[in-house]
């Protein structure tokens, strides 16, 4: 008897432990408790939602901070600080329900009052934000950031602690996974004003509502790493799964993102095509976008080229299927600037748009231009080199258009290849004439790709200045969908037809995580990294 006893107690023991166990884990899956570790290509700029406009403070900021909703892996919105939402019946006024035991990781509640504050902020322009562009569905938004309206006037409002409105200027149902994005994220006041300048700049200037916390008040050592841990304070739809994350700061080197990833360097990384089938064969997992369209970008400052007929000439004096015998490995030919996933109110924009609108090539343009030149006295094309990624079938792509150019026009042209960092540094600079370059939306609506061209914007590519331009996408909230997608697809033809931009093909980005790493949620157009349900086998 007294065995059976000792038998007994000891399967109690074993339940006990086991219950204790799942207690402690508060209900986590077996992958959960990991210390995971990402490399972030290099330090953020800011951990301020309301302007950090790099990958890597995005990356970062997502793990520090909650939105009204987050995305899941298909990149559909999923409650996040709000419990729940709803919507007028033509999707123009949004009801979002906050979770009333919310709290900012230093025990204050979130309320409606900081989303609004936050919003208010982010489109007020003595901020100077960069990224609020995707807020001016938002009533009032444009002219509030265009300084013609007040902060007051934006179409946000808290009904008690709990209860956001948002009142849009035309029906947009998509509205609520746009609240995921870092612009959208709440904003504490009082702590922001406390900051008194310094907020988002260090760990002590940091106050979030996410998954991670910072791990102590020197979590950020600058040029070398973020410390995260799991947010004991953190009230959402699902637990948190890492115990901690660990975000060391600098690039890996070009072409080595697949051993980091098998020697436990990083847990996730952007992987080449290059690297893709070993990533594979190692049990990595992979996603991949089609987001980003490369094409001839001519600077239409430069001396050289600041004439559109010139610019035509170039381009209408190259045979098209020539060049795209070259495509580099894993992408598709491109017959317009606005990749074919890019969507409008809704639905695809290429489907409604058109598409084809590139130059094509016309035996007269090389003659349209020496006329120009001899009225300008000048008797030859400008001498010109072409900066392009140092990729081997990138390179044949490019000597193809030199073989043609020193053939039609009977002079020696250039091309200089770079690294990517590098190429993309020389055309923001405007230290250049052409470029093949790699044009990235930020977003999946087409004013996300065309407003990169609007004058005065430093990361214009082109360097453009065109008030005809500027007009086709201004005041766009003024507009019926009609009138606004009308207005999209001239803006899209001008730079085609202006020879501003000639697309050549569409490049998908891959990602990966290491074998063993599950949960890891990557969203397209550079918008970051979700690690919330981020585990290990």
């Amino acid at each position: 008897m007294k065995k059976m006893k000792t038998v007994l107690l000891c399967v109690f023991l074993c339940i006990l432990g086991v219950c204790l166990s799942a207690c402690q884990a508060g209900g986590l899956p077996s992958t959960a408790n990991a210390a995971l570790t990402y490399r972030l290509s290099d330090e953020p700029v800011t951990l301020d939602p309301q302007i950090a406009a790099d990958t890597n403070a995005m990356i970062t900021i997502e793990a520090l901070f909650e939105g009204l909703t987050r995305l899941d892996a298909d990149n559909e919105p999923i409650p996040g600080a709000a419990e729940s939402w709803s919507s007028n019946t033509d999707h123009t006024v949004f009801t979002f329900q906050l979770r009333e035991n919310a709290v900012w990781s230093n025990g204050d509640p979130v309320t409606a009052q900081d989303f609004l504050y936050a919003f208010q902020r982010a489109l007020d322009p003595a901020t100077g934000s960069t990224t609020c562009e995707p807020m001016y569905c938002i009533k009032n938004a444009e002219q509030i950031r265009a300084g013609t309206l007040p902060v007051s006037e934006l179409g946000v409002s808290a009904q008690g602690d709990f209860t956001l409105i948002v009142e849009l200027e035309y029906p947009y149902e998509e509205f609520p996974a746009l609240t995921a994005t870092t612009p959208f994220m709440p904003c504490h006041e009082e702590f922001f004003l406390s900051c008194e300048g310094q907020y988002g700049l260090d760990a002590r200037y940091v106050l979030g509502n996410g998954p991670f916390t910072m791990a102590s008040r020197y979590a950020w050592e600058h040029g070398e790493s973020i410390s995260l841990t799991r947010s004991e304070t953190y009230q959402g739809e699902d637990a948190v799964y890492p115990s901690s994350l660990t975000l060391p700061i600098g690039s890996l080197e070009e072409g080595k993102s697949l051993q980091a990833l098998l020697d436990g360097t990083t847990c996730a990384a952007s992987i080449t095509v290059g690297e893709l089938a070993a990533a594979e064969e190692a049990g990595c997992k992979i996603t991949s976008f089609q987001d980003t369209t490369w094409g001839l970008v001519f600077n239409t400052s430069s001396e050289s080229l600041k004439d559109e007929v010139i610019r035509k000439a170039f381009i209408q004096t190259l045979d098209r299927e020539k060049l795209l015998e070259y495509l580099p490995e894993e992408t598709i030919a491109a017959s317009d600037i606005l990749s074919p996933s890019t969507v409008f109110h809704g639905s695809n924009y290429r489907q409604l748009a058109g598409s084809g609108f590139f130059l094509p090539q016309d035996a007269s343009a090389f003659a349209n231009a020496q006329s120009f030149l001899s009225s300008q006295e000048q008797q030859n094309m400008p001498s010109i080199t072409v900066l392009c990624p140092d990729d081997e079938a990138v390179k044949r792509m490019v000597n193809e258009m030199l073989i043609a150019w020193n053939e039609t026009m009977g002079q020696y042209f250039n091309m200089e290849p770079l690294s990517r960092t590098e190429l993309e540094r020389r055309v923001s600079s405007g230290n250049y004439d052409m470029a093949l370059y790699p044009l990235q939306a930020s977003g999946e609506e087409p004013q996300q790709v065309l407003s990169l061209f609007t004058s005065g914007r430093e990361d214009n590519p082109a360097h453009l200045q065109s008030a005809e331009y500027d007009a086709l996408l201004s005041s766009l909230h003024t507009l019926s969908s009609e009138e606004m997608l009308a207005r999209l697809v001239s803006a899209e033809k001008y730079l085609n037809d202006h020879a501003v931009f000639y697309p050549l093909y569409y490049e998908s980005h891959y990602y990966a995580t290491a074998p063993g790493i599950t949960g890891v949620i990557f969203h397209p157009y550079g918008r970051g990294i979700d690690f919330i349900r981020a585990g290990e086998e």
